[in-house]
């Protein structure tokens, strides 16, 4: 799942860049992309490196199915800044969906060396790790993500789905009704 503006350096309130900043996030939190995308373009032409503004346009290419622009976006802001977990979390959910599995278990896995806290990204690192085959190792990412975040219905489901290829039916059918609970 992709949340924008998890994660946000700080910046003067009274900043031209933290208004469009503002400004774009809550387009972007609203479904708004071609909005949110204005906001962030505007940002890079006052400061064409502000890694955030990079990193949330590469979101929105990426929301809107444009990996190519999305990779190179979010590389962009991981030059800028790569000791942000988020970025690094982005980048694989885009090598996710470009299909290069092992590539994004190892953006999951750099977004996890920089926050061990980070539930969402032991989520995904779960799923790029289901997708590589290696489905013993996404359940125990799903465990960990639940450790962490033990309402979250999405990594519930997805361990679900990893138990079953396993054929621990008696296991994913559990995950799965804990999902549904939730």
């Amino acid at each position: 799942m992709v949340r924008p503006g998890r994660t946000q350096p700080k910046r003067g309130a009274g900043s031209p860049t933290a208004a469009l900043l503002s400004e774009g996030l809550d387009h972007h939190r609203r479904g708004r992309l071609a909005e949110a995308a204005r906001a962030y373009k505007r940002i890079l032409r006052l400061e064409p490196r502000h890694a955030h503004a990079l990193h949330l346009l590469g979101l929105v290419q990426h929301q809107q199915g444009r990996q190519a622009e999305a990779r190179e976006l979010i590389e962009q802001a991981l030059a800028a800044d790569g000791s942000n977990a988020a970025y690094h979390n982005s980048l694989g959910l885009v090598l996710l969906a470009e299909g290069e599995a092992e590539a994004a278990v190892s953006a999951f896995r750099a977004a996890l060396a920089r926050d061990a806290t980070m539930a969402e990204a032991f989520n995904n690192l779960g799923n790029a790790e289901q997708k590589a085959g290696r489905l013993a190792e996404a359940v125990a990412s799903y465990d960990r993500a639940l450790a962490l975040a033990p309402d979250n219905a999405e990594a519930l489901c997805n361990k679900g789905r990893a138990l079953h290829g396993l054929d621990a039916l008696g296991e994913a059918a559990a995950a799965y009704r804990a999902a549904l609970e939730l």
